[in-house]
This record gives C-alpha cells, sequence and structure tokens, in this order.
C-alpha cells in the first residue's frame, strides 16, 4: 500500500488516499470513499530525485502525492514497471558527483573561454552596423563626463590633421561604420595621456598627448588605421556582447534584478578604456593597419616608429593604465612583426 494526498483534475483541494496493489491492478480509495481502479500500464510516475515528493499520473487527469518513495520503488520493482530511478542512483552516487561537478567546471570554463567568444564575434557581424552607431551616439557624453576634457590643440591643427588622415586613409578605404575624429585630452594623476581608441560607432578617440608624441603624419595615420581595424572587426561590440553575456549568466545562475541592464549601456564606455583587447583582437587590428598602410602606399614601418614612441610610457610609470597599447599584447613583438611585415 502506498500512502499520499490526491487531487482531483484542475483542483488544488486534496483527500488522503490510498493504493494498494494487486497482480496488475490497482486500486485507489480516498478518504472520502471515492475509489478509482485500473491498470498499473497506465500509470505515471515521476522519477526519484532524493527524497522529494513523488507524484503517480492517473489516466483520468487525476494525481497522487506521496513522500514514501522506499514503498513506490519496490512497487516498481515488484510489478516490472519501467526502472525510472537512474537520477536517483546517479544523485547517490559519489564518483559520479565528484566526476559531474568536475565535467561542469571543466564545460563552463570552456564555455567562456572560446563558447562566448566566439558567438560574439558571430552576433556582432551579423547585427546592423546602425546598431553600432547608435551605440556611439550614447557613449560620446559619457566619456567627455567621465575621462576627457576638451582639446587643446589649436583649431587650426585639429582641421589640418583631420584633412591629413581623411584625404590619405578615410577617403581611400571603404568602410560600413563612417569614420569620425574626435580630439580630447585626457590625464592620469595629473599627467598626460597618449592615447587612442575606437568605440563600435567609428567615433575614434585622439587624445593631445598623442598626437605631440607622434609628430610624423604617418605614424598617426598608422595608428588610426589600427583603430579603424577594431571598428571594421566589430571588436567593440563583439566585448560588449561577452561582458553582457557574462553578467547576465552570471544574475541568471545566482539570482538577481535585471533592472540594472540599462546600467550596462551606460558603464560600456568606461569599461570600454578600461579594459584591453585580447591578444587576437590586437593582432587583426595591427594586420589591419599594416595591410591597409601597404595598400596604401605608406610605409609599414610607420606603425613600428609609432609604437616605440607610444610604448616608453607604460614601461616607465605604472600609473599610466589608460595608455595605448599598456595593456596590449608584448609590444616588441609587435614591433618585430611591424618591421618584417614587407618581408
Amino acid at each position: 500500500m502506498i500512502s499520499g494526498y490526491h487531487y482531483a483534475a484542475n483542483q488544488s483541494a486534496r483527500s488522503r488516499a490510498d493504493i494498494h496493489i494487486r497482480g496488475s491492478q490497482f486500486t485507489l480509495e480516498r478518504d472520502d470513499g471515492h475509489s478509482l481502479r485500473g491498470e498499473i500500464r497506465d500509470l505515471q510516475i515521476s522519477s526519484r530525485v532524493g527524497n522529494t515528493t513523488r507524484r503517480i499520473s492517473f489516466p483520468d487527469g487525476t494525481l497522487l502525492e506521496t513522500n514514501d518513495n522506499h514503498a513506490i520503488d519496490q512497487w516498481i520493482s515488484q510489478t516490472g514497471q519501467k526502472n525510472n530511478l537512474w537520477l536517483h542512483k546517479l544523485e547517490s552516487n559519489l564518483s559520479l558527483i565528484i566526476f559531474s561537478a568536475i565535467f561542469v567546471v571543466v564545460l563552463t570554463l570552456a564555455f567562456l573561454k572560446w563558447g562566448i567568444p566566439s558567438i560574439s564575434h558571430q552576433v556582432a557581424h551579423a547585427l546592423p552596423a546602425e546598431l553600432n552607431i547608435e551605440i556611439g551616439e550614447h557613449s560620446i557624453d559619457v566619456l567627455d563626463s567621465l575621462l576627457f576634457t576638451p582639446s587643446e590643440l589649436p583649431q587650426a591643427q585639429q582641421a589640418s590633421i583631420r584633412e591629413e588622415i581623411e584625404e590619405k586613409i578615410i577617403s581611400r578605404m571603404s568602410t560600413d561604420i563612417p569614420i569620425k575624429l574626435h580630439f580630447r585630452s585626457m590625464e592620469n594623476s595629473h599627467k598626460p595621456i597618449a592615447n587612442a581608441f575606437a568605440l563600435p560607432s567609428g567615433d575614434i578617440f585622439i587624445t593631445d598627448e598623442l598626437v605631440k608624441r607622434l609628430d610624423q603624419p604617418n605614424e598617426l595615420n598608422s595608428v588610426v588605421l589600427h583603430e579603424i581595424g577594431h571598428v571594421e572587426h566589430r571588436h567593440g561590440l563583439q566585448q560588449i556582447i561577452r561582458s553582457s553575456t557574462i553578467t547576465l549568466l552570471t544574475v541568471f545562475i545566482v539570482g538577481g534584478d535585471l533592472s540594472f541592464g540599462q546600467d550596462l549601456i551606460v558603464a560600456f564606455p568606461t569599461f570600454l578604456t578600461q579594459q584591453s583587447y585580447s591578444r587576437k583582437a590586437e593582432t587583426e587590428a595591427d594586420n589591419f593597419a599594416l595591410s591597409h598602410l601597404s595598400d596604401l602606399g605608406l610605409n609599414p614601418d610607420v606603425f613600428a616608429d609609432a609604437l616605440e614612441k607610444i610604448i616608453p610610457e607604460s614601461k616607465e610609470d605604472s600609473s599610466t593604465e589608460h595608455s595605448f597599447l599598456s595593456t596590449h599584447p608584448d609590444f616588441q613583438k609587435r614591433i618585430e612583426a611591424a618591421r618584417g611585415y614587407k618581408q
């Protein structure tokens, strides 16, 4: 006999009831005098998970809930019912529990390392260019309020640089996203920072200190090409997708309030400037710049020259965490790759 509570179909009211087994037949007897008979093979029994409540579903849509797992297991064994104890056996096996825990950890790490980057790459390139532009429109104001101060470069010098880059670089390239140059001043601990980075919208920011250090026009052109490479490869958008996916997965797993979603969009510009691109992304952007320098009839060595003028800042002063390439892959290898590109 199996005892429990019987629920009528689509009703929350319950009655105590017992199931009696005779051969291939069952009889359900409720305390209120109602009874139900039928074939055991018509019953559906939920799988055992620890000592949680089991459910026995009847053909008429009613069900019985019971905590008598031992009696149900004996019943299944004696009547030759389909064995549905596999989950209980798995959770009761210490070796399998340890193996499952290790497997889940390895699978999770593999998904974080390869799965999410692959997904973000596919999604970023599938999304329309208009989305990238919309992100930039909301990001510039945030950057200006948090990181930048107005450029101190004379307007004539800014116009001259824009004209140079437009004539030699932008006008001779075909890009899905329009490229726009912005000049800003940026400091860390009252020290000017040589920096350049691109938003997914094609807005490329150049700091005053970077302009001062790269005194040869083609050196600055090469850095701008590197940033255009990030835009063309959708590296910024991929980074948004990766970070948002990880954050949302974390919230989903541990539980939390999803109302912070709008804050993610607002915080993105700061996040983008503080996080380094992956080595793969930097290599792609470098190769983009070197390839286009050659196509445009410019010497790829100018990119190596630019790196040599920018990088020493991050070696001598650890406070320059926002310095262009300060968190990028080994600069010496990149310089060597740039100098050897022609070969």
